[in-house]
Formats: C-alpha cells, sequence, structure tokens
C-alpha cells in the first residue's frame, strides 16, 4: 500500500482526528507566529499593552504550540489519550484567544468570531469523543 493510500485510508477512517489536526496546524502556525520576531504589537487597550510584553507573548506563543503539538503528535502516533488532552487544551487555548481579542479588540470588529467557531468545534469533538481515550 502507498503511502498516499494509506493516509487516505487513515483520513476516511478518523474524520474528527483529521479535522483536530487540520485545526491544530493553524494553531502551531500562529503560537509560532505570536512566540517569534514576526508579530508586531499594536495594543489597543490596557490589556493589550500587558499581553504585548516579550514575555507574554512567548506564555502565550507557547500556551498555542503545546496543545497543537500535543493533537499532532497524538494522531500521528496514535496515542489516543495525548490527542483528548490536546483537544481539551486545544479548546481552551480558543476560548482564551477569545476572551483576549474580546477585552482588547472589544465587540465591535467581529474578529472574535472564528475563535467562538474554532472553539466550539474542538469543544464539540471533544464531548463526542468523552470516554474514548483509552
Amino acid at each position: 500500500m502507498s503511502r498516499l493510500s494509506y493516509s487516505l485510508l487513515r483520513i476516511s477512517k478518523n474524520p474528527l482526528q483529521t479535522i483536530l489536526v487540520i485545526i491544530a496546524v493553524g494553531l502551531l502556525v500562529m503560537g509560532i507566529f505570536i512566540a517569534g520576531p514576526w508579530y508586531i504589537s499594536s495594543a489597543t487597550s490596557v490589556v493589550g499593552v500587558a499581553i504585548e510584553s516579550y514575555l507574554g507573548r512567548l506564555i502565550t506563543g507557547f500556551g498555542y504550540i503545546i496543545p497543537a503539538v500535543m493533537v499532532m503528535w497524538g494522531a500521528w502516533g496514535k496515542h489516543p489519550t495525548l490527542l483528548y488532552r490536546g483537544n481539551f487544551l486545544m479548546f481552551l487555548a480558543f476560548v482564551f484567544m477569545f476572551i483576549l481579542r474580546l477585552l482588547t479588540l472589544g465587540p465591535t470588529p467581529i474578529i472574535w468570531v472564528l475563535q467562538v467557531v474554532l472553539a466550539a468545534v474542538t469543544g464539540f469533538i471533544f464531548l463526542v469523543t468523552w470516554g474514548d481515550e483509552q
């Protein structure tokens, strides 16, 4: 069996894991961007100024990187407990991102809607896979 057919078979057998891995890749890229030197700060509130320090950005970036790596490692290495816990941490990361955006930018720009949708998707997958972590 070729690698492509093995990958397609694995995707068709585990569609929820595939969705989680795709979301985890986006969260990993976001975490690397925030923790890296590419992020240009433009704080718009007091909370934004507090988060925009280098240490705050580093902690926030690693808070996004760790759950994403846990999900990808759990899906790739077939570790369901790691995947399950990483899924919950990814849900918490998106809820934190939503609260942070709401506090720094306010409710007027609708940037926070994407984080709410991603939190809902990861939370739904977490609830669907409840008890399957063994």
